[in-house]
């Protein structure tokens, strides 16, 4: 479980042994249908808008970025006024340790994982760099399974939005994940006894990493011991249900285990553990325990959990609704073993929306007529290159599992697609016994996917270029004047010194009445610079015009007659000033001469200053 440490973490845990009433299961009442679910999820997306708007708001950074997360799940919108004052509020906290960076990219990544992939990017970076020695997480400080699940799930998202997570850190966690095995359980500390909860989270950082793309299959020997963690986690869960009774451990469910394991099932690409429908049974659970006022029992984080556990907040990802496309190709013929659908473009969205049961007559074990192949594996490719894997389990069909993915392609242009299954024969032994045979690998047809969008060229050339920004001396900042928030702005002073703090997101914003709009940056002696980069203030979330934007800038160096910059006519790239050769400087002054109207404040200001020094002695281009 959580420590005590984190806001975040005492808040949901803590109060995460909060338990149901065992009625709902006892009383053998159906589960709730699917407009009834979403009716909840309705009740409990207004009761979060509520707290939002309310002027005690949110507490921590961390659990702000989980009510964004489960607003976006729950259906909420880019447009809504909750979700626009939560991702400033975002912009400008200190994201610390693995719950806050994590939540946060959880969320990022589900509301625009392109227009946030620079954020989403940074925070990855962040839980990276905290992993300890023994490849684990804390707070940073301490370590525990919980915070190991989180920054797991964190990465796992990054990915698709196209961060490199380095191989060492997840040979590194496979390793220490084996700390925490108890059993066919996993515990909170190593050694520790098994818990439903840390179970559940064990055996979904044990799906994380069997899917990671060369992990385990370049590692035979780590395959096997990540895929038998899933399935030990997976009769341990089973084994407890039957043990205790259904109704004893539906009773018992906290709101925290119920998000574990729907994290649990959507990774491991299951609808039944054992016997049990978990999400059937964990639904009619919230749907009998959500209050009049649409929150449950415990607060803001209890009902986080239980909107994203409805909303099967991991499933469309591995196994969920997904959103009208305006295309939506279709690999299937009467010899393809299944049936591929792929939508979207960035990210391409993938699944296996059937399987052909006459084809796979073979292959479907006795007793699982009407619910598929059992599938180890799904891997879709284009051409020979992984794309994506979704794991399966051999111990339970696949039934209406769909295996779903995502990809982002790094170029747009065409592309062919198939999908490749990994699939569990059944074998009878010599007493007539129904066991687990081989394993054969089918492929459906290719599907042909035009990509539009992909990683655009500017944003690339913007990474690039960060080899050359001057960070080797901050200077002091003075600005003519500064807005002081408000008005769907987070009431903060927009001050200089966001203008050098190295992110977009938080611009220096002149006062509406500042008739020259001026930030002057001096050093305590002479720097060496090659040039600077200009980028106008935008809004965060990212709305075009949201602001003035600057069409020219005068840049004087130490008090020189001013050069002209040219702002871009894209607000998102920089006006850059080169200087014929490296100039020696101290003082910097740049005046915003002239801007074109906004669409929703009239304030004009600077996202960033990039100082440019090259230190390679290679020319910029």
């Amino acid at each position: 479980m959580l420590a005590t440490t984190s806001p975040l973490a005492h808040r949901c845990l803590i109060l995460a042994v909060l338990a149901f009433t065992s009625a709902a299961a006892a009383d053998g009442q159906r589960a709730p249908t699917p407009s009834a679910i979403n009716a909840v999820i309705d009740r409990g997306v207004e009761a979060l808008r509520g707290e939002v708007a309310s002027d005690q708001g949110i507490g921590s950074p961390g659990e702000s970025a989980l009510v964004l997360y489960a607003l976006t799940k729950g259906g909420a919108g880019v447009n809504d006024p909750a979700i626009d004052q939560l991702v400033s509020q975002l912009a400008f906290a200190n994201l610390y340790g693995s719950y806050d960076r994590a939540c946060a990219i959880l969320a990022l990544e589900a509301l625009d994982p392109r227009g946030y992939r620079d954020w989403i990017h940074e925070l990855a970076a962040g839980l990276v760099r905290d992993q300890n020695s023994k490849g684990g997480w804390g707070y940073p400080s301490g370590e525990d399974l919980s915070n190991i699940q989180f920054a797991a799930m964190g990465l796992w998202v990054a990915e698709r939005a196209n961060f490199e997570v380095p191989q060492p850190t997840w040979l590194d966690l496979a390793d220490r994940l084996v700390d925490y095995k108890f059993g066919q359980g996993f515990g909170y500390r190593p050694g520790g006894r098994s818990t439903r909860t840390m179970t559940a989270a064990g055996g979904g950082v044990a799906s994380i990493l069997r899917s990671r793309p060369g992990l385990a299959k370049s590692n035979s020997k780590l395959g096997k011991r990540l895929g038998k963690y899933v399935e030990d986690s997976l009769r341990w869960i089973d084994k407890e249900t039957d043990k205790r009774g259904a109704s004893s451990l539906m009773g018992g469910w906290s709101y925290y285990y119920l998000y574990g394991l729907e994290r649990l099932g959507a990774l491991a690409g299951i609808k039944m553990i054992g016997d049990h429908d978990w999400y059937a049974e964990g639904a009619e659970l919230l749907v009998r325990a959500q209050k009049e006022d649409g929150h449950w029992p415990g607060g803001t984080v209890q009902t986080c959990f239980a909107v994203l556990f409805l909303a099967r907040a991991t499933g469309p990802v591995t196994g969920g609704t997904r959103p009208k496309d305006r295309r939506t190709p279709v690999a299937d013929s009467a010899d393809s073993p299944m049936m591929l659908v792929a939508a979207g473009d960035t990210p391409l969205r993938l699944w296996i929306a059937k399987w052909n049961e006459n084809r796979l007559a073979h292959c479907i074990w006795p007793a699982d007529s009407g619910k598929g192949p059992r599938v180890l594996r799904v891997e879709y490719l284009a051409g020979q290159t992984v794309l994506a894997a979704v794991d399966g389990s051999s111990l339970v069909p696949a039934g209406a599992s769909r295996f779903a993915a995502q990809h982002t392609f790094r170029e747009p242009g065409e592309y062919k697609v198939h999908a490749r299954a990994h699939i569990v024969m059944p074998r009878i032994d010599g007493k007539g016994q129904v066991q687990q045979g081989r394993t054969i690998v089918l492929e459906s047809p290719a599907v042909a996917v035009t990509i539009d969008e992909a990683v655009p060229d500017w944003m690339r050339a913007q990474r690039a270029e960060q080899d050359f920004v001057y960070t080797k001396e901050r200077p002091t900042v003075t600005a003519s004047s500064h807005h002081s928030g408000g008005k769907r702005l987070p009431r903060r002073p927009f001050n200089g010194d966001l203008a050098i703090d190295g992110a977009m997101r938080t611009p220096w914003l002149a006062a509406e009445s500042d008739p020259r709009p001026t930030l002057t940056l001096t050093f305590r002696r002479k720097v060496t610079l090659d040039g600077l980069r200009l980028y106008g203030a935008r809004s965060t979330p990212y709305r075009g015009g949201a602001f003035r934007r600057p069409l020219e800038a005068l840049v004087s160096i130490d008090g020189s007659d001013p050069l002209r910059v040219r702002m871009h006519v894209d607000e998102r790239h920089a006006g850059t000033l080169d200087f014929p050769r490296p100039r020696r400087l101290r003082e910097i002054e740049i005046v915003l001469a002239s801007s074109a109207p906004a669409n929703e404040y009239d304030l004009t200001g600077l996202a960033e200053v990039q100082l440019l020094h090259n230190t390679q002695g290679a020319r910029r281009r």
